[in-house]
């Protein structure tokens, strides 16, 4: 069975610049990764917006056709879309360019994904469905997702670790549920965070029980860029693959890319472990109650009393007012 490597440097790593990396840097970038010869290079998000050259944020799936190296080697391409925010009935048919397209979703939004991911196969697209927040799951939605998925038979469902909660007993809990449940000819994929600086570990459990069992893709970017605090860093999982399963990723060209473009983008924009963000995925919070909580100049005492006060049905979607409320009375109390 194969192991995929997906870099998300442009389409993640954007929230932390708001994926305005420069025409120059988005071109670079997508070459040196193509000659390293990771798999899938995901090109950023379609959205509703106005396309501007420097951003990986496409209106049109044409404009992201402007990004792609004349030689691609056997690499693949993907963008992301979210059904509940972007249209998806205006993309144009697959045309041999960007192969993949990646739903990203909450649960109540399921239909709609169906419905949208339908309507791109039609085109011609592969679909890979990324329910967001899968540790926010019980084992009866669980079962009812991967039934509902099974029956759509994507390409690949990916296992999203979006607040960065997920410990090594979570990942074994959840890919049993995938095997009860998903169909063994569809490809699991797997996107964890670094709230807990698990990422890696978790990225080799991964490898080591699912590479003999079904296809599998695991997400990572350059230095880990990506909404604090971060990804999975692609260098140590390309070394990783290279050492223990003699893989022929070329890690130079990831160092060569990382010097000239991630580094400057690094002394502007922070990213990478975070003690505050390490106590929201503790709870297994959203991590805009952090992001708030530190815009207001909260300190590390004061972060971990309100998340460990965030009640459980709280905890999915981002509350500004019940966070201030929190805030307000635990200053009160105290």
């Amino acid at each position: 069975m194969s192991v995929r490597l997906l870099d998300c440097t442009l389409r993640d790593g954007g929230h932390v610049n708001k994926a305005d990396f420069g025409a120059d840097t988005i071109k670079g970038i997508v070459n040196s990764l193509v000659k390293s010869q990771v798999n899938i290079i995901e090109l950023g998000f379609l959205k509703n917006t106005r396309y501007s050259k420097d951003t990986a944020l496409f209106a049109e799936i044409e404009y992201a056709y402007g990004v792609l190296p004349e030689e691609i080697n056997s690499t693949e391409f993907s963008l992301m879309i979210r059904p509940d925010v972007f249209d998806a009935k205006n993309i144009s048919p697959y045309c041999g360019k960007i192969k993949y397209i990646r739903l990203a979703f909450y649960y109540e939004d399921l239909p709609l994904a169906l419905h949208t991911g339908d309507s791109l196969r039609n085109k011609g697209y592969t679909c890979i469905f990324n329910p967001v927040n899968i540790m926010g799951y019980d084992a009866q939605t669980m079962s009812k997702l991967l039934t509902e998925l099974n029956n759509f038979k994507p390409y690949a469902v990916t296992i999203v670790d979006t607040f960065g909660a997920m410990m090594p007993n979570d990942l074994n809990k959840i890919l049993n549920l995938f095997h009860e449940y998903l169909n063994p000819s569809i490809c699991i994929g797997l996107h964890p965070h670094e709230n807990l600086c698990m990422s890696f570990a978790l990225a080799q459990i991964f490898i080591e029980k699912e590479h003999s069992m079904r296809d599998i893709i695991v997400d990572a970017s350059l230095m880990g860029m990506g909404r604090a605090p971060g990804n999975l860093p692609i260098e140590l999982l390309i070394n990783y693959m290279n050492q223990v399963y003699g893989k022929g990723y070329c890690l130079s060209s990831i160092m060569n890319v990382i010097e000239e473009y991630i580094l400057p983008i690094r002394k502007k924009y922070s990213w990478g472990y975070s003690p505050a963000y390490f106590l929201s995925a503790k709870q297994k919070a959203h991590r805009s109650y952090v992001e708030h909580l530190l815009s207001r100049g909260c300190s590390l005492p004061e972060i971990e009393a309100v998340s460990d006060a965030i009640t459980v049905d709280k905890r999915i979607k981002f509350d500004k007012d019940y966070a201030d409320a929190l805030l307000h009375n635990i200053k009160e109390y105290n």
